[in-house]
Formats: structure tokens, C-alpha cells, sequence
């Protein structure tokens, strides 16, 4: 038969492990601001105050390999889920992306 004294010790060291093995683990700080904005859950799942915008494109583009002419119209439908309100809208169109002899000096702003 054990000992009384045995088993407490037993369940003491038990019992102490278990409770230091628990220590919180180190959160970013942009982390921490996500969970207090609610835009992000503990979980890591999106919070209440998430959300997303979305962008709808219709492409309609006509080529004619004979003469290499490229013509097109875009019609983008944009919706702004955010709580803020956009003031512009960037677009970066890059015609001569894939041109053989490319400049990258010119794909974006200096």
C-alpha cells in the first residue's frame, strides 16, 4: 500500500507542473492591436470589426496577331467594406510589362 505522504507528494508535483506548464506565450504588439480593435479573435479566425473590400472585373479584349494591336475596355466594380472612406484610388498599369527589353526603372514611382 503507498504512503499518505508518498501519494500527496505525488499529487503535489503533479499538481505544480500542470500549473507552471501553463504560462502565457509572448504576443506582438500588432497582434495585441488587432485583438483590441477586434479585428482579429484570439483564435486567429477574423474578429467582429473585420472586413474586406472587393473588387468585381469585366475584361473585354480584342487581338490581332497580324498587326500585334491590342484593344480593350475594363470594367471594375469596386466596394468599399471598410469603415473609412477612400479619398483615390490607385491604379498601376504596366502595358509593356512583358515587352522583351522591359526598363523596370519605370514600373513604379520613384
Amino acid at each position: 500500500m503507498i504512503s499518505f505522504q508518498r501519494l500527496l507528494l505525488t499529487f503535489i508535483f503533479c499538481w505544480t507542473t500542470t500549473v507552471y506548464a501553463q504560462n502565457a506565450l509572448p504576443v506582438p504588439v500588432n497582434i495585441k492591436a488587432a485583438y483590441n480593435k477586434g479585428t482579429r479573435s484570439s483564435d486567429g479566425k477574423p474578429g467582429k470589426n473585420y472586413w474586406q473590400n472587393h473588387a468585381d472585373y469585366s475584361i473585354k479584349v480584342n487581338f490581332n496577331p497580324v498587326n500585334r494591336n491590342l484593344q480593350g475596355t475594363v470594367s471594375i466594380d469596386y466596394t468599399n467594406n471598410s469603415p473609412d472612406t477612400l479619398g483615390q484610388v490607385w491604379f498601376k498599369l504596366y502595358p509593356n510589362l512583358f515587352k522583351k527589353r522591359f526598363d523596370t526603372r519605370y514600373a513604379y514611382p520613384p
